[in-house]
């Protein structure tokens, strides 16, 4: 694995880079100041570090590969096991044939490397996958949470702009319609007023035609002013069925804007009711999302405390199995590459529930969110 491999623009983000820098850190901390006396501590340390540096460049196994990739290791540590056994074996007869025995136990430990380098090469593997896997996870974690972000603060202000272009159309349209009702009744009222001036003026000089034709004429024009007498009965009634109506007209436009304005007050009370209702929302929001932010920083602190106490439990092994032979030192790594990746893939069930568990949140607030947009958008319309 090349260690100059890592570059800038291959990191997922600042933030991760700052990360595993303080891990890092923190690990060469933990290591005790002693000169390089201890190339095995250094190896590991370069080498967790290496990993999650190209941790991004790693690619992710298919489940056919990765269930082929763990048989393939499972059948070459046991057949590192047997070879193993077999070394052992050769040793003993070493005694008994010595030259035969070390042509035997040449090639026993020529195929036991070459077992051992496929090994190393599967368990490599693996690592990776758990890696780009852990990798994935995170990057599609931060890319679905800014989506979100951008689509909650676009619906926003979509909605914002819509309702205020909406109430000042709506204003707009009755406020003309208002006058032009005001306008024609006005036009209206000044015609009727003067037709019955008219007719009234009318009257008066039927009136005096009247006495006139009484004293002159009063036997031949008696049919004629019982005649003038009930059209004008019959032009009074008119005029004032006219100002009935007009009395009518003029108070519509009063009992038209009494029920606009309790319209109006009941679209303020359900609009204050909808932004309550939007404030609890937003409340709720902000609160899960301190909550998130909470268990954030707990489950950071408990990796951090983990890596710790992995960190010592791997330098108390390698201080304990420092004066051990090379099958216990053998036996030991491999117990050690076991229970790394039961570590690995324990953090990686883990974060495969956090996924889960974040996304159903989103989809309850998604749920409780959409009732209260589609009662904005009736009660607007």
């Amino acid at each position: 694995m090349p260690y100059g491999s890592f570059s800038i623009r291959e990191s997922p983000s600042v933030n991760m880079i700052h990360e595993w820098t303080v891990a890092i850190q923190d690990m060469w901390h933990l290591k005790p100041t002693e000169p390089p006396e201890r190339p095995l501590d250094l190896l590991t340390q370069l080498l967790v570090s290496q990993a999650l540096l190209d941790s991004n460049r790693f690619q992710i196994l298919s489940l056919d590969q990765w269930t082929a990739l763990k048989s393939q290791n499972s059948e070459l540590t046991e057949r590192q096991q047997h070879l193993k056994h077999n070394i052992r074996l050769e040793k003993c007869m070493q005694t008994i044939s010595p030259i035969s025995s070390n042509l035997q136990l040449s090639e026993l430990q020529h195929r036991w490397e070459y077992v051992n380098d496929k090994c190393q090469e599967m368990k490599e593997g693996l690592l990776k996958h758990t890696a780009a896997v852990l990798n994935r996870g995170l990057t599609l974690h931060i890319r679905e949470r800014e989506e979100i972000m951008e689509r909650v603060q676009d619906t926003l202000t979509r909605y914002e702009d819509w309702e205020r272009a909406q109430c000042l159309a709506q204003k707009e349209k009755e406020l003309d319609l208002l006058w032009k009702k005001m306008s024609t009744f006005a036009v209206q009222r000044r015609g009727w007023v003067a037709e019955r001036d008219q007719y009234r003026k009318e009257l008066a000089e039927l009136g005096c035609q009247t006495d006139r034709i009484e004293k002159e004429q009063i036997e031949s024009k008696r049919l004629e002013v019982r005649r003038l007498e009930t059209l004008v009965q019959e032009q009074s009634r008119m005029i004032d069925e006219r100002d009935e109506k007009i009395s009518r007209l003029q108070h519509r436009p009063d009992m038209r804007e009494q029920e606009w304005k309790a319209h109006q007050k009941k679209m303020d009370c359900d609009f204050d009711t909808l932004m309550i209702n939007y404030d609890n929302i937003i409340t709720t929001a902000a609160d899960l999302n301190s909550h998130r932010m909470r268990y954030e920083q707990r489950i950071q602190q408990l990796s951090s405390k983990v890596f710790e106490l992995e960190t010592s439990l791997i330098e108390e092994k390698i201080q304990r199995i420092r004066a051990s032979n090379l099958t216990d030192l053998n036996g030991e790594f491999q117990k050690l590459v076991s229970y790394i990746q039961l570590n690995h893939e324990q953090k990686l069930l883990q974060e495969i529930q956090d996924k889960l568990l974040l996304k159903r949140q989103l989809r309850e607030l998604q749920q409780q969110t959409k009732p209260i947009f589609n009662s904005i958008k009736v009660q607007t319309e």
